[in-house]
């Protein structure tokens, strides 16, 4: 008697502390409180049952906090009722076309349709979905309201550390070439070395052409053989004259040889000038 006495000249709670309720978040009194108007008071049950279609429906359309979805799985998720709540609500969900504008949650408590009874209807609509959730309903279960310890956390997904390690320097070897020389040249040929971590080649080229606007570079070696182009470049024009930069991948090298860079202007394609050098490794 003195129970009833109590729940009965103690407010209804709140959607605020219903929902700390189901997240195991109400401090000890007025857990006890709640809970003492949940035995005794059915308008309380049916806003209760609202409560969690409301937080299963945040849940499931990604509208909870960050705390509150972790708390909704360590705690709410901890409870096999619960856990079969969130997959009637999601098979719903898949189910049933939601219409523009209409509410898609679920009903109440006292209009929601028995459990049995929405296993069916998903069980004609999908069977692998029915075979899921017989899973789910064979399962020792634990009661709806009741206290457990978080689940443990997941392992972490974070991507791996990066490499602490600094990232290695490019070796770059280079010559700056004038045009008109020959190749095989003897001692008059611009020699260059690489060492053997070279990753490239850069020439510096001097432009004596002053019509040059664009280009294309092609590398022979002793054959005549085209060994690499490229296409679209500018010279870089100065008071002190005309320069133009390439730079040559080291694989298209051989260990030593002679080379001939040839300039071609474009779009007609008229040879501009011609560069030799020797390559030594």
């Amino acid at each position: 008697m003195a129970s009833s006495d109590m729940s009965a000249n103690t407010p209804p709670p709140g959607d605020a502390e219903l929902r700390q309720y189901l997240l195991g978040e109400l401090p000890e009194e007025v857990l006890e409180r709640v809970e003492l108007r949940l035995l005794e008071d059915p308008a309380t049950a049916r806003a209760l049952a609202g409560a969690e279609d409301e937080l299963i429906e945040d849940y499931l359309g990604d509208a909870l906090a960050e705390p509150e979805r972790e708390r909704f799985e360590s705690y709410f998720l901890a409870s096999a009722t619960h856990r079969r709540s969130l997959e009637g609500a999601r098979l719903l969900r898949e189910l049933v076309p939601k219409s523009r504008g209409a509410d898609t949650r679920a009903p109440a408590l006292a209009e929601r349709p028995a459990p049995w009874a929405l296993l069916a209807t998903a069980a004609a609509l999908v069977a692998a979905a029915a075979a899921g959730l017989w899973w789910l309903e064979t399962r020792p279960s634990l009661p709806a309201n009741a206290r457990v310890a978080p689940l443990e956390s997941a392992p972490s997904t974070r991507a791996e550390e990066p490499d602490p390690r600094p990232p290695q320097p490019r070796e770059v070897a280079s010559l700056t070439l004038a045009p008109g020389r020959h190749m095989g040249g003897g001692d008059s040929t611009p020699r260059v070395r690489l060492a053997p971590h070279t990753t490239a080649l850069r020439l510096l080229l001097i432009v004596d052409d002053p019509s040059l606007e664009r280009c294309r570079a092609s590398l022979s070696g002793p054959d005549g053989g085209e060994l690499w182009s490229q296409a679209g470049l500018r010279p870089s024009r100065s008071s002190e004259g005309a320069t133009l930069a390439v730079e040559i991948p080291a694989e298209r090298l051989a260990p030593a040889s002679d080379y001939k860079l040839t300039l071609y202007s474009e779009p007609a394609s008229a040879r501009s000038g011609s560069y030799y050098f020797q390559l030594q490794r």
